[in-house]
């Protein structure tokens, strides 16, 4: 954009966290205008102004949503591994010969 005399661009986007503004690659303040929208000063001349937006939750959240889908699959893995072993309580024990069924919860295999 150009401009003779310096002045503020007003974005017709609603003021909120996460916003920057750099104007020529250098950093720039957002101002919140009319106590809703948001505004850059720009002096004269021309320039290139450019807004970011970065929301500030966002490492959490990405975060949150790794450990969720990690046990998510850990989650369905898990039921489709095979069991090696039972743990059987004393009243579940069979009267066979088996030498593992004296001992108080036995561990047998399948």
């Amino acid at each position: 954009m150009a401009t003779d005399n310096g002045g503020l661009l007003v974005i017709s986007m609603v003021a909120y966290p996460g916003w920057t503004a750099s104007i020529d690659g250098q950093s720039a303040p957002v101002l919140q205008v009319d106590g809703l929208l948001q505004g850059v000063c720009v002096p004269s001349g021309a320039h290139a102004v450019e807004l970011r937006f970065t929301p500030s939750g966002w490492p959490a959240a990405l975060a949150a949503s790794l450990i969720g889908l990690l046990l998510v699959l850990y989650l369905g893995l898990a039921g489709r591994m095979p069991v090696r072993f039972r743990l059987e309580l004393p009243h579940q024990r069979s009267q066979g010969g088996d030498d593992l069924a004296n001992e108080p919860l036995a561990r047998k295999p399948l």
